[in-house]
Parts: C-alpha cells; sequence; structure tokens
C-alpha cells in the first residue's frame, strides 16, 4: 500500500499544525520521529530501517508493506503523540 507522507496536519478549526521547529508538521515526520524513537515491540532495526527509508524519500508516497504498516500502527500507539496527531496518521493510512 501507499502512504502520502508529505501530508500535513489540520487543527479541529483548520488550521495548519506546526512543529517545534516552526515547520509544517507532516506523516513523514510523525513516522520518522515515531519509528526512530520507538520503544514498542517492534524490532529496533527493523524500526530504524523503516524510519531512514521514508526519511529518504524524495517521492509524495511511500510504498509499505502490510506488515510494516501493522509495526507503524504498534508504535504510533505506543507513542506520546496527541490523538489528533495519531487519529490524522491512521485516517491517512486508510486513504
Amino acid at each position: 500500500m501507499k502512504i502520502k507522507i508529505n501530508t500535513g496536519y489540520s487543527s479541529l478549526d483548520g488550521r495548519q499544525v506546526i512543529d517545534q521547529d516552526g515547520k509544517p508538521l507532516t506523516i513523514k515526520g510523525v513516522l520518522t520521529s515515531t519509528l526512530a524513537n520507538s520503544k514498542s515491540d517492534i524490532k529496533a532495526e527493523r524500526s530504524w530501517e523503516l524510519a531512514k527509508q521514508i526519511f529518504d524519500s524524495t517521492e509524495d508516497e511511500f510504498e509499505i508493506s502490510v506488515e510494516e504498516l501493522a509495526q507503524v500502527k504498534a508504535a504510533i500507539r505506543g507513542s506520546n503523540w496527541t490523538p489528533l496527531v495519531v487519529a490524522q496518521t491512521f485516517e491517512s493510512f486508510e486513504e
């Protein structure tokens, strides 16, 4: 399946969500940060490798397997992201 990794996040009132560096928060940023810092049950080596692949991607979409998607979802569920980010990330997987 393909994930649109350059998609941004919006607050309830439609404003763009900005990260701590003042840049728009994107799926790509959330996935790379989550996978690189994951403490979930997924294999650390695979998590790191997937984070690097997403980070290095220059395409708008990233191809991911069903198994990798399950790993990503587990990492996101175990992260400290807010419901706004978790929900919009999971919604993007359904598009």
